[in-house]
């Protein structure tokens, strides 16, 4: 799930500007297609009586479930409501899509959210969801959902909590009896691993993304504790300065890779590279997220094969968000595009049929992974919304935190990295203060 982050990331992520739809509902019938509303985008919803129908299309990012639980999940809505039709639609490269179907005024009716699209800008893009029942009290983030008019126009798809995914069946083939709490045990546990000759940490380096759990998806956060960490940059004139929690995850995957413990040949480490080879024992661990772990059950592995453990000798645990998810301006079935919003994030049908942590507060954490993460006593923080000055200096400086740790991990000077990276975030801090 790439994001996540994308955290992550994950995919992490550049616009123009949108058309609403007019102000008046207007109607076109034929005999060969259904009638659909089209609303003014700051419309609330249709009466609860009046009967749905037409066709919307969803976004997600799991490709691997469209075909099975969330079509299985469709179909429950649409037998429940004849006259419907809900489409999955899986995006494997969300933010270059999403980037492309803004600019084209053609975004999916229920879509992801490029995470850097300003709040200020949220009316252009998508419709207000006040009516349906989401609020401070019962979802998390939804501070970062609102627009600068105070209005949600978006909400998280679920929660992930960050930490280190790990086979158990290789860490007692490696007699390894417990997980490490600090980084000279955890390069213990490393040197035991590697010397069965099994590959101690995947980075799923290639794609990239995965690299973003250290950088700017989870590490800065866990090893300072600050949850506001990337918004009180825009204060500094290094992103990389020494005491930087950014830097300390670059210098710690160097640092792995220099001891041999990360994919032994990384240009060619991928992720699906890894979902596969994972559960079979070839890899012992890697920085994730929990909603990585049903992946690893989809890949042939037991849900009672892998933990999470806290990253050695951070602070804290940290809640970061998926995906959020938004209405399109542009849809042409706002009712249906509302109804299913409501009917499958608000109770959380599609988080639970995922198996993931939804965003709405208050549901039990009933995947163990998540509950191991729990039991080591970490304060939780909640991750804060970017502010819109820093997205305006990050866009500016055209910071990519992937290319940064692929540099940082191979560079021959990292040193020389470090100035590349604050030059231009200097530079462009400095523009947009004119």
């Amino acid at each position: 799930m790439k994001r996540f982050l994308a955290l992550f990331i994950a995919a992490v992520l550049a616009v123009s500007v949108l058309t609403a739809c007019g102000s008046e509902a207007q109607k076109s019938q034929s005999e060969e297609s259904q009638s659909q509303t089209v609303q003014d985008s700051s419309t609330i919803s249709s009466q609860e009586n009046q009967k749905l129908s037409g066709k919307i299309t969803v976004n997600t990012t799991h490709s691997n479930l469209v075909d099975t639980v969330l079509k299985d999940l469709a179909q429950k809505f649409m037998d429940e409501n004849p006259g419907t039709e809900i489409v999955f639609q899986a995006i494997p490269d969300a933010n270059q899509v999403l980037k492309i179907k803004m600019a084209s005024s053609s975004l999916d009716d229920i879509t992801m959210v490029l995470p850097e699209t300003k709040s200020s800008d949220f009316e252009k893009y998508f419709v207000p969801l006040d009516d349906l029942d989401f609020t401070k009290d019962n979802l998390y983030f939804y501070e970062t959902g609102l627009g600068t008019d105070g209005k949600l126009y978006k909400i998280d798809g679920l929660i992930s909590y960050s930490g280190i995914a790990y086979n158990k069946k290789v860490f007692e083939e490696c007699g390894i009896t417990e997980v490490p709490k600090t980084w000279d045990d955890f390069y213990k546990v490393c040197e035991k691993i590697k010397a069965k000759g099994i590959t101690p940490i995947s980075t799923s380096f290639k794609d990239g993304w995965p690299l973003q759990f250290w950088t700017d998806a989870s590490f800065p956060f866990q090893n300072t504790g600050n949850a506001n960490y990337f918004n009180e940059l825009t204060d500094k004139d290094e992103i990389l300065s020494e005491d930087s929690g950014i830097l300390a995850g670059l210098k710690a995957l160097r640092s792995l890779n220099e001891k041999g413990f990360l994919d032994n040949d990384l240009m060619s480490a991928s992720w699906e590279g890894f979902r596969k080879d994972f559960p079979q024992g070839k890899f012992a661990m890697t920085y994730t997220g929990s909603w990585y772990p049903p992946q690893f059950v989809e890949k042939g592995g037991d849900i009672n094969d892998i933990g999470m453990f806290p990253v050695p000798g951070t602070k804290s645990l940290y809640i970061s968000s998926d995906w959020y998810y938004a209405i399109a301006a542009n849809t042409k079935n706002m009712d249906l595009a509302k109804a299913f919003m409501k009917w499958g994030f608000l109770d959380p049908k599609i988080m639970n049929a995922i198996g993931v942590a939804s965003a709405i507060k208050g549901q039990k954490i009933s995947d163990p992974c998540t509950a191991e993460l729990m039991s080591y006593g970490l304060p939780v923080i909640e991750a804060v919304g970017l502010s819109d000055n820093y997205n305006t200096i990050k866009n500016k400086a055209q910071l990519d935190f992937i290319k940064m740790a692929q540099d940082y991990i191979v560079a021959k000077n990292p040193d020389e990295v470090v100035a590349k990276y604050n030059n231009a975030w200097a530079n462009a801090k400095k523009a947009v203060a004119k």
